[in-house]
């Protein structure tokens, strides 16, 4: 499938990240540091592995100007798409050549993704509101996936407001500063993800300490992901020490001392009509009742 230049919105993700990981006063960034950069403008279902290889075939230098690093970035989707299409084509669907949304979730996280359900539901609704789709479709759900940064529409508007309600005005530029993007982060996540917005934003208060300006819209959506992120190392590092056994699975005393942990613990009565509904019976599934549910 022929890759689309990098543009619009895309191109401009880009522009203001390659600002971030560059060096003050220079017009190159290294080239070790390209694999995180591609990650952090959110191309979260690309192989670090892949990176590097189109990254060392590219350039035998050690930095990288602009227009090199979105030569790499279209060989690097270029390349990883062909692996989409060789594990699309391999996957036993229902229907041959069509995924169920059900058997999308499953392929992503086959592609080594961590993705969020609802926010792939919706993504998959977007493209097809038929709810199957085929190769081109996939293709386009993890498109739509990337720029909502795994969001739901709702999380969308919500992280939309939350910038609206803290960004100022600079150099003719829209942005929260960097001072106050841990409270920005904080209003939008709530009480329970104080934990994980002081982890996600630290080098931004680095940042704030050199003087940063802080962030437009784009990367405060790129810095909400990184809040999530931290949620979910979280939550699948307090999942295995509940798992107590070691087996994959937790008992209702696990759940709840899980529940306990993420500040979410409901009613007991709640509490045990979920559980029953519902067996945890692996680190994604806990994950998924506790984000999405």
């Amino acid at each position: 499938m022929k890759i689309a230049k990098i543009q619009g919105e895309q191109l401009s993700r880009l522009q203001d990240a390659f600002r971030r990981f560059k060096p003050p006063d220079t017009p190159e960034m290294s080239t070790t540091d390209v694999a995180k950069l591609i990650v952090h403008v959110g191309y979260l279902y690309v192989s670090e592995e892949v990176i590097r290889t189109v990254v060392n075939e590219f350039t035998h230098f050690s930095t990288v100007s602009f227009s090199e690093l979105i030569d790499i970035v279209e060989l690097v989707l270029r390349r990883s798409h062909r692996h989409f299409r060789q594990a699309f084509d391999k996957f036993e669907s229902q229907e041959p050549g069509r995924l169920q949304p059900c058997e999308v979730y499953k392929l992503a996280i086959a592609l080594g993704m961590t993705p969020f359900k609802r926010a792939l539901h919706e993504a998959i609704h977007k493209v097809d509101s038929t709810g199957s789709i085929d190769f081109k479709g996939f293709l386009r759900v993890l498109e739509v996936y990337r720029m909502r940064n795994g969001f739901t529409q709702l999380e969308v508007d919500e992280i939309r407001r939350g910038f609206e309600r803290f960004s100022l005005l600079h150099k003719d530029v829209q942005q929260v500063p960097a001072s106050s993007c841990k409270k920005a982060f904080e209003q939008v996540f709530g009480q329970n993800s104080l934990d994980a917005v002081k982890r996600a934003v630290k080098d931004l208060d680095d940042g704030a300490a050199s003087g940063d300006h802080g962030l437009q819209l784009a990367e405060f959506f790129v810095w909400a992901r990184r809040v999530r992120e931290e949620e979910v190392s979280a939550t699948r590092s307090q999942f295995c020490d509940c798992d107590r056994d070691g087996d994959g699975l937790i008992d209702y005393e696990g759940c709840v001392d899980c529940s306990v942990f993420l500040g979410t613990l409901p009613f007991e009565s709640l509490l045990r009509t979920s559980w029953r509904s519902l067996r945890v019976t692996s680190v994604m599934v806990w994950i998924s009742m506790n984000s999405w549910n």
